[in-house]
């Protein structure tokens, strides 16, 4: 992950999959992780800018987490 380097490591290392958190939060749309207005919003841009912008969301997550 270009993003989060240490973060990818970390994970490597302790065997983290991420197909185990990312796949429930994109298939949700993020119902389940974030609030609603935040989620409203990521729906918007997901519908202007298409499956891109979950990536780019789920890092943002990763990134505050």
């Amino acid at each position: 992950m270009q993003e989060l380097p240490e973060l990818c490591e970390y994970f490597e290392e302790e065997k983290v999959d991420p197909r185990t958190y990312v796949y429930e939060w994109v298939m949700t749309m993020f119902t389940w992780a974030l609030e609603e207005k935040v989620c409203k919003w990521l729906w918007d841009v997901y519908f202007l800018d298409g499956f891109p912008s979950l990536i780019a969301g789920a890092i943002a997550i990763l990134k505050l987490l």
